[in-house]
């Protein structure tokens, strides 16, 4: 049976969660850690993606990210290979070392959101890691210890969770730990299992039929399935009559420059815009995967994301999208 896509987009929270391969462990120490962490800093801050909450536990990991225009599976898809190579080398081990695909679910900030925090940050308690909130807020590998010590990552929002306690930081941080205690005895109780049964289920037949995905209300769930089932019906049909080829000679003509010219390095501003919106249309539109659009366009990965992105900015200034040429 196909794997269905992502349920993603620019601006969706999302909890993310990724296991050792037949559970077991990723992190053999703390420079393995610190190494996952440098790597996951690295590749959230050049993606423009806010990082709510996070833990690394012994053999999986919990984020709680907002994703921006680089989507989730790229970011995720880089950070996970580039750990993997690195821990295979470093630990002379062969094969694969996370199970499956990662897990993403999303949910809706207004329900879901601070319990995701809290879900996430318990999960050293939950797994005795750590006996208490005192030791809880010691542990290094949680951002659990950013919130209340403030020692937190660059990466990391502090901020976007304290305000959802208050304006005064003080305050905002005993609110924090007031919210965090309350689910402190359910914590010990659960142990460490899926978010989905935390959390309770999502509450509509939509959200099972996305299996699970999405953790939300009813008109929640509902909208974003439209909207995605929308995306898709539009790739297919942009697929369906239009090759990649075309779609590069499209972005060129709209830009004003020749097919020839998008090809490499060439920074003339022209030639710039006609690349970033070639770009955008192949990721975005059309769904290709960014080594492929590399490819076509000869230039890096990056470059593609950073073009995509770009792109968008780009069609709003023309006033163009791919098919429709807006006046």
């Amino acid at each position: 049976m196909p794997r269905r896509a992502r349920l993603d987009f620019p601006g969706a929270f999302q909890h993310v969660m990724t296991r050792g391969v037949a559970q077991q462990a990723i992190f053999a120490d703390d420079k393995d850690r610190e190494v996952f962490l440098k790597y996951l800093g690295d590749d959230l801050l050049a993606a423009k993606m806010r990082c709510y909450a996070w833990v690394l536990m012994t053999n999986h990991v919990h984020l709680l990210v907002r994703t921006a225009s680089v989507g989730l599976p790229k970011v995720m898809q880089k950070l996970l290979t580039r750990y993997a190579v690195y821990y295979n080398h470093r630990h002379q081990r062969s094969g694969h070392l996370f199970q499956n695909r990662y897990k993403s679910i999303l949910g809706e900030k207004e329900t879901y959101f601070l319990a995701l925090v809290r879900y996430i940050h318990l999960n050293p308690i939950a797994a005795g890691l750590a006996g208490d909130l005192d030791a809880l807020a010691r542990y290094p590998w949680s951002g659990h210890a950013g919130l209340v010590r403030g020692e937190a990552p660059a990466w990391q929002d502090v901020d976007f969770v304290l305000a959802q306690f208050g304006g005064e930081a003080g305050r905002a941080r005993a609110g924090y730990l007031r919210f965090v205690a309350e689910g402190l005895e359910d914590a010990r109780e659960r142990g460490v299992v899926d978010a989905e049964a935390a959390l309770g289920e999502a509450g509509s037949q939509a959200g099972q039929d996305a299996e699970r995905r999405i953790l939300g209300a009813g008109p929640f769930v509902e909208r974003v399935l439209k909207e995605t089932e929308g995306r898709d019906r539009r790739r297919a049909w942009l697929g369906k009559r239009l090759t990649p080829t075309e779609v590069i000679a499209r972005a060129a003509q709209v830009a004003g420059v020749s097919v020839d010219d998008l090809k490499g390095n060439n920074k003339r501003a022209p030639v710039v815009r006609a690349r970033c919106l070639a770009c955008k249309w192949l990721v975005e539109d059309l769904g290709l995967h960014g080594v492929a659009v590399a490819r076509l366009m000869g230039v890096t990965g990056p470059t593609v994301c950073r073009s995509a992105a770009e792109g968008r900015k780009v069609e709003r200034a023309l006033g163009v999208r791919l098919g429709i040429r807006e006046s």
